[in-house]
């Protein structure tokens, strides 16, 4: 599985990220396998999956650095599915839960020496890994670091219409293929072909032209 073009370890950050001095690592949890299904440092970007999933996977947003027995680079992506949270109590998998507002802070972390068997959840896994690329990839500042993306938020609270920065309709375009596809072959052509009609230059002008508006 490793050599997939979309493998990344999912280690823990190197450098602490708060007062605790904790080095931050996060998981996504799947009921189907009762194991954890990929792991990464930034806890937005697995929201995000999670979110563009939900109506497929009841995916579990987890904090690993939370338990008792964590030490870093204990689970990466290359053995996460051999560890789970050692209870899954609390977690509401018999309600829908938006990723928004979940974080289960896992208390005690349990290994198995087994893995699931079934290869379609290892391709799903492997397309779960073509999913962070691909978002972490769009929320590089080479897209647009003025972008004020509260702007569409707003847009449900007020009565005049506000301008749509052309970067949303890019962004909707590329989730929709990443949730339409799921093969990631397919969807990663897809989005080359989005790309490929982006002017980076323009969108300097347009960032530019819209906050002067905002």
């Amino acid at each position: 599985m490793t050599r997939s073009p979309y493998f990344f370890y999912g280690s823990a950050l190197d450098q602490p990220v708060e007062s605790s001095g904790r080095l931050q690592q996060f998981a996504l949890y799947s009921p189907v396998p009762g194991r954890f299904c990929l792991a990464y440092h930034d806890r937005e970007i697995l929201k995000e999956v999670a979110k563009l999933f939900s109506s497929r996977y009841n995916l579990r947003l987890c904090r690993l650095d939370s338990a008792g027995n964590f030490r870093p680079n204990l689970i990466d992506n290359e053995v996460c599915f051999h560890w789970s949270p050692e209870s899954s109590q609390g977690m509401g998998f018999t309600r829908f839960i938006s990723p928004d507002d979940f974080l289960y802070d896992v208390k005690k972390l349990k290994y198995y020496e087994d893995c699931p068997t079934d290869e379609l959840i290892y391709q799903d896994r492997e397309y779960f890994w073509a999913a962070v690329n691909w978002i972490s990839f769009f929320n590089q500042s080479c897209f647009d670091p003025f972008y004020k993306p509260w702007v569409e938020d707003m847009r449900s609270y007020i009565d005049f219409p506000l301008p749509t920065h052309p970067l949303h309709k890019l962004k909707t375009e590329i989730f929709s293929v990443i949730y339409h596809e799921f093969d990631f072959v397919a969807a990663e052509y897809a989005i080359k072909q989005l790309l490929e009609k982006v002017d980076y230059c323009d969108f300097k002008e347009i960032n530019l032209r819209f906050n002067n508006w905002l």
